[in-house]
């Protein structure tokens, strides 16, 4: 997820636009939507698919996610409290994942995803990460108690 996410941030995802600008692809249509060309912002932020997907997490998870520029978005996160940031970052990143999975999963086998089935899918996988993350975290403070 992490190494996704630096990507993003770096603007090296391997999106429609960057591929037709290396003269690899010639289409340059969102997979999810058919309707507009495919950039990381379009993608990310712009596509209506997207959206859906940010609406039903931010309403799952009741916390303040959605921003239109990646690389703010990232600065941002970076001066909010310790541990509400790991939590963001941990589902904001998910989020961005599972969003390009289903994107590649749309290309090769022509099957997009139900915007709720995704949602459910990456709330279940956000939450046991979640949950090893607190355990190791606990386990790294209790270690710190003792001496």
């Amino acid at each position: 997820h992490n190494f996704m996410a630096w990507l993003v941030v770096q603007n090296r995802l391997l999106t429609q636009d960057r591929l037709q600008k290396m003269r690899i692809m010639s289409n340059n249509v969102c997979f999810f939507c058919g309707e507009e060309e495919e950039t990381l912002n379009h993608l990310f932020f712009k596509c209506q698919y997207s959206k859906r997907c940010y609406m039903l997490l931010k309403a799952k998870i009741q916390m303040q996610i959605l921003e239109e520029d990646v690389v703010l978005w990232w600065l941002k996160r970076r001066m909010r409290p310790f541990e509400k940031k790991q939590i963001l970052a941990m589902v904001v990143v998910g989020l961005m994942y599972h969003l390009w999975w289903s994107r590649n999963r749309c290309r090769v086998d022509k099957l997009l995803i139900r915007p709720e089935v995704f949602i459910q899918k990456l709330y279940v996988e956000t939450v046991s990460r979640l949950k090893k993350f607190l355990n190791i975290e606990s386990e790294k403070y209790r270690c710190l108690n003792r001496g």
